[in-house]
């Protein structure tokens, strides 16, 4: 991770720069001490991978950091985050074999520092109320960790083979809805979808399905879910 903190930490203050210029570009109708506002963002992401043959949201991780907002309107805020996120997928040891309580104990753990930029609009101009969250989302992967156990190499696919070829960098649309209190407290639900694949392969060859276990991935791509809770440290003000 330390070879890349150069290039996150003026990520950061790119991000963080554009967020305060855009702020003293806002609404007329906007105090000046509210263009800019921070704040702090921790939660919990629910996340599986598109291309691993296998569904449900069983993966589970921590996120949380960091929050810019500029407020372009009473309701309108343009919010940039620094997350550290933690992402990825359990998928069935045996893929194809019949078992009375199938356990996904292969995981996939992928480590992320996410930069959500998005717009976030309130219904309303009311000190608590629904709001909807739309944009997109860079990331970095800063760590990658596959645990396995493999008892027919012949048939299954070893995801520790392609550990090496995951993309470092990753872009995915976000939508969501929440709700935002007076106080600065907010609560987030969240929608993610990787617009980039994290793993493709070239060699790819269609599979036959029946009893034979899959022999190989043709890509990957993450899709999560994520509830956090958030606390705005300059709040707003009503007339």
């Amino acid at each position: 991770m330390m070879k890349h903190l150069p290039f996150l930490l003026l990520f950061t203050f790119c991000l963080f720069s554009f967020c305060e210029v855009a702020a003293q570009r806002s609404s007329r109708y906007i105090p000046a001490n509210e263009r800019f506002s921070t704040g702090v963002v921790f939660g919990y992401n629910n996340t599986q991978i598109d291309g691993d043959y296998h569904i449900g949201f069983d993966k589970y991780g921590l996120t949380g950091g960091i929050r810019g907002i500029a407020r372009f309107t009473p309701q309108l805020d343009l919010n940039i985050e620094m997350l550290y996120s933690k992402k990825g997928s359990k998928i069935l040891q045996n893929n194809g074999a019949i078992q009375v309580n199938p356990k996904k104990s292969r995981i996939i753990d992928l480590t992320y520092i996410d930069a959500p930029i998005y717009f976030k609009w309130l219904l309303n101009d009311r000190p608590s109320i629904w709001h909807v969250e739309i944009g997109g989302i860079y990331s970095r992967l800063i760590k990658t960790s596959i645990a396995e156990e493999i008892k027919d190499a012949e048939r299954e696919f070893v995801y520790e083979s392609i550990i090496n070829d995951f993309k470092q960098d990753d872009i995915s649309v976000l939508v969501g809805f929440g709700y935002s209190w007076q106080k600065g407290f907010a609560v987030n639900l969240r929608y993610v979808y990787g617009v980039k694949k994290i793993y493709e392969n070239e060699n790819y060859q269609a599979q036959i399905w029946g009893s034979i276990i899959q022999r190989d991935v043709d890509f990957l791509r993450n899709y999560y879910y994520s509830l956090n809770f958030s606390y705005t440290i300059f709040q707003r003000s009503f007339k």
